[in-house]
């Protein structure tokens, strides 16, 4: 179980091969751990709702139905959702202010605030900082679209850690934490992971 168009993905997922007339089914199941729904801890709580809704009754949905499932399911959604704290949360992507949307946006609550910071463990990380800030400098759309050809490979040296183990971290022009090859010696190890503040380890 998950909201509607993570199904839908699935679903797209199921006739990739194309095998002429065989014709893939995807089953929707409800997986608990004995006192919880599974799905309950990853999504929002509202979207599993208005998926349920449009599901409602209905035991097998063809292909043809899917447009007017989606549709009935999108106007719940905008119906009922404000739209606000979306587009803030857009916003800070376009402007690459990855802090400010570590703490607006939670897919799963957190007990802590976290920090993202990026790692330059290596060469090829090394180059991807300084290509993002380069990137820094430019104007939008500009600036999106230059950061859209390196997010993936970027986002691999980002790890997560509590706000306060980070404390001196944050560069207020980048927008995200960072330790540089020469940091690395006393705030990152490669095997054990983030070093804290106070001399501890966070493992990541």
């Amino acid at each position: 179980m998950a909201p509607l168009d993570s199904i839908n993905q699935v679903a797209g997922r199921c006739n990739r091969n194309d095998r002429q007339d065989v014709r893939g089914e995807v089953q929707i199941v409800i997986l608990t751990d004995g006192q919880k729904k599974y799905c309950d801890y990853i999504y929002s709580q509202f979207l599993l709702d208005k998926t349920r809704i449009v599901m409602e009754g209905k035991t097998m949905i063809s292909e043809k139905q899917f447009l007017e499932l989606n549709n009935h399911y999108f106007r719940l959604v905008e119906e009922f959702h404000s739209p606000d704290h979306a587009n803030d949360c857009l916003d800070l992507i376009r402007y690459l202010k990855f802090s400010d949307i570590h703490d607006k946006f939670h897919l799963i609550k957190n007990d802590f605030p976290k920090m993202d910071v990026f790692i330059e463990c290596d060469d090829t990380a090394f180059g991807l900082w300084q290509t993002f800030t380069e990137i820094k400098t430019k104007q939008f759309p500009e600036r999106r679209n230059e950061f859209l050809k390196i997010k993936k490979e970027f986002l691999d040296y980002v790890i997560s850690v509590p706000k306060n183990k980070a404390q001196g971290l944050f560069r207020e022009d980048m927008g995200i934490g960072h330790i540089s090859q020469e940091e690395l010696a006393f705030r990152y190890d490669i095997r054990t992971g983030f070093k804290q503040c106070d001399g501890g380890t966070v493992i990541i």
